[in-house]
């Protein structure tokens, strides 16, 4: 779910989440960095088949949710259809406005003389929103291997291997391989790209020189920046580049489209288009993909909103001196109202939640015509993108549905009718027609979900409604579907598609797919920091992960791991990394190999980064690469001081980078680290100020794994290392607010 920056509560904040319990060992804090080995990870209790744990509670809920309630259920199109007509539209909004009129009661308990006493409140007349009410203002080849862009030589080792590029030029640590996402660094031939404080930054990586730096950001007449407020995420698709910002003066996402010149290394701007729209920053997920040619745009807009032809979403080209709200209606409506589907269940606070296809190979020419589809429902959701397709998961329930009640800490699982339904809606890229299909609970962030060949699999979390409580577990379910149960018609799912699997405690969840398993486990809701206190402590000592065979779901393991979990990351199909803490005395990294045999899934060993803590959570924050032989590299951004190891998103001090090489058996190897010039001896260049966006929401700090060495940018550092006796040897770096290389 999509959140402004002046909102933050996400899904996971609304539902709460919780951590593993399980028995393990740590490692002896020491001056560098200790590694577990396979001897010592036996000592551990062995990973052992594990029963799913009590699930969530269920209080009773402050009201009927809309999808259970009979006079919204009516209102519902299980046949999937879209709306024929603006009248139509509008006659369902109308319609769910009167029931809320008649409903909208609050019950408010109270004691006097012993009797409960139930007041009763009836809302105002809401303003118009029907046509009754106002008037009608229009009419109307290379084998992946690697989870980076190359392979590098490991430090452990004795021999570098031929490096090979793979996905092209995606050096992110993207969910899936062919499926571009955002970010604040990428790669056009032998120039990498970074975007920072609105602009964008070309070097050419072989020499390390600074080619370019331009301004994305509008300005007016006089030089000053105008439109968005803050630049986050970059894509790469040929030769062009893809900015995403969003405006809060015009109400806008504003998409920058930018050419480099391989031969001068040159950024020039081609086009700036404007997408009427709500913020579109999210905590976790990203807002934007690119699959081939085409950019997938992702964004919700509340119902009533689109009731007026003119405030609906629109996207025009802009050009300098325009006035968005004059200009707005020369712009080409993003959304028909006949390309949205009708709800599935019942819906009490609708929100369409669009999916925007654009083709990109003919873009400044043609402008932005993007293929809009909506879907009307609550006001969650989840997008994850594949190769083929973009998948939107939508709940039964809205946040205004799920009352803070809290829960028995003992109660017995919930029953398949007690987990709220919810729709998985299939869009294609390209020809096809979009499907629907039933299901139940919530992913709890876009890794929850996964696409195979001819399936489609998910970790929905399997909450009751009305049901909120940092102690007590949340249950989840697998669904493993083929791609047939996606039809044109709405059909509730049965409890026979949904293995239930192990309960997590704590306020997070982190989760990944990797190859044939789902992996998951529990973290604090919003700190990662070191545990600060002996309960803490003890919590992540006994915290683990549930490895499950996505075959044989029945076969789920716990996997101790000896500290807590902060992040979670994938390496090809059968390896895990996982980051934690034990105490605070320093960083935990576990490798963890997947293995349903006899010998089962297993920590094959553990290092230990002293005063050294993690600065950013993001995924992106985190990159690896390996080679055939299954030997490798990993980094991480880090810090020194346990005081800045929260990860909060809007995090924007320097990081340093750390490195563990890793064996083909599983064995870390200390890497060293690139430093960053301390916070307080950074000088920018003279004349360089930052004007916008200079907040870095989506982090600052990346590893990269290219050309057969790394490379790692560090706020407005580049730095070039190379791989020396199996340690990380900077050789050169750039200033990137420094003179640009003529």
């Amino acid at each position: 779910m999509f959140e402004s920056r002046t909102g933050l509560a996400t899904f996971a904040g609304l539902l709460g989440w919780a951590l593993l319990s399980s028995a393990g060992a740590q490692a002896q804090p020491t001056d560098g960095v200790t590694i577990l080995l396979p001897g010592e990870i036996e000592t551990r209790p062995a990973a052992a088949p594990i029963q799913p744990d009590p699930a969530l509670a269920s209080p009773a809920p402050r009201r009927q949710p809309a999808y259970q309630n009979p006079r919204y259920r009516r209102l519902a199109t299980p046949e999937f259809e879209t709306f024929e007509s603006e009248a139509e539209f509008r006659r369902l909004l109308r319609s769910i406005e009167e029931l809320n009129r008649s409903g909208r009661v609050r019950r408010i308990g109270a004691v006097a003389g012993g009797q409960s006493v139930v007041a009763l409140m009836q809302d105002a007349q809401p303003e118009c929103t029907v046509p009754e009410d106002c008037p009608d203002e229009a009419t109307g080849a290379a084998e992946v291997i690697t989870v980076t862009g190359s392979r590098v030589a490991s430090p452990a080792m004795s021999t570098p291997v031929a490096v090979t590029a793979v996905n092209g030029a995606n050096i992110t640590n993207t969910q899936v391989a062919a499926v571009d996402e955002g970010d604040i660094v990428k790669l056009i031939g032998e120039y990498l790209l970074v975007l920072q404080d609105g602009r964008v930054f070309a070097v050419h990586y072989p020499t390390m020189r600074l080619t370019d730096r331009v301004d994305v950001y509008r300005k007016d007449a006089d030089g000053d920046p105008i439109g968005a407020d803050w630049y986050d995420e970059m894509l790469v698709e040929g030769d062009q580049i893809i900015i995403a910002a969003y405006s809060y003066e015009d109400d806008a996402t504003e998409l920058t489209v930018l050419r480099l010149d391989q031969a001068s290394g040159k950024v020039a701007v081609r086009g700036v288009f404007l997408i009427s729209s709500d913020d579109y920053y999210d905590v976790d997920n990203y807002a934007t993909r690119i699959v081939g040619d085409k950019l997938v745009i992702y964004t919700p807009y509340e119902a009533e909103d689109m009731v007026s032809r003119r405030k609906r979403p629109a996207v025009r080209r802009w050009s300098s001196a325009d006035d968005f709200d004059a200009e707005q209606d020369k712009g080409s409506p993003l959304l028909d109202i006949r390309n949205v589907y009708r709800p599935v269940f019942g819906v009490r606070e609708p929100w369409i939640h669009t999916v925007s296809v654009c083709p990109l190979g003919d873009v400044i020419r043609r402008g932005l015509e993007c293929q809009t589809t909506g879907f009307v429902g609550g006001d969650m959701a989840e997008m994850f993108v594949a190769a083929d397709a973009v998948y939107l998961w939508m709940p039964g329930v809205g946040s205004d549905e799920l009352p803070w009640d809290s829960c028995p800490l003992v109660t017995p699982a919930p029953t398949f009718g007690e987990v709220p339904p919810a729709a998985v809606f299939r869009i294609p890229i390209g020809r096809g027609e979009t499907e629907v299909m039933g299901a139940r609970g919530m992913p709890v962030d876009q890794f929850g979900m996964d696409a195979r060949p001819g399936r489609f699999r998910a970790l929905p979390m399997f909450m009751r409604n009305g049901c909120e409580d940092d102690e007590t577990p949340t249950a989840f379910a697998l669904l493993d579907a083929p791609l047939v149960r996606f039809r044109d018609r709405y059909v509730a799912a049965r409890e026979s598609e949904f293995a239930r699997l192990p309960g997590v405690d704590g306020g997070g969840i982190e989760n990944r797919f990797v190859g044939d398993y789902v992996v998951y486990g529990g973290r604090d809701r919003y700190s990662r920091r070191p545990p600060r206190n002996e309960e803490a402590r003890n919590r992540a000592l006994a915290n683990g992960l549930n490895v499950v065979p996505i075959d044989a779901p029945h076969a789920a393991q716990r996997v101790a791991l000896g500290h807590s979990l902060i992040r979670l990351e994938k390496i090809g199909e059968r390896v895990v990394i996982a980051n934690g803490y034990a105490g605070e005395e320093g960083l935990r990294v576990s490798y963890v190999g997947l293995d349903a045999g006899a010998a089962g899934s297993t920590v094959r060993s553990s290092a230990f980064l002293p005063r050294r803590y993690e600065s950013e959570g993001r995924s992106h924050a985190f990159n690896a690469t390996y080679t055939l032989a299954g030997d490798g590299m990993l980094g991480v951004p880090t810090v020194t001081r346990v005081e800045q190891s929260n990860g909060y998103w809007w995090y924007s001090d320097v990081s340093d980078l750390s490195f563990l090489g890793f064996s083909a058996a599983g064995l870390l190897a200390d890497a060293g680290q690139i430093t960053a010039t301390p916070e307080d001896k950074v000088q920018t260049a003279e004349g360089y100020d930052c004007e916008v966006s200079c907040i870095d929401w989506y982090g600052n700090a990346r590893p990269i794994f290219l050309g057969g060495k790394v490379y790692g940018l560090m706020a407005t550092e580049l730095v070039e290392a190379e791989v020396v006796a199996g340690k990380v040897s900077e050789r050169r770096r750039v200033d990137l607010t420094g003179a640009v290389n003529r």
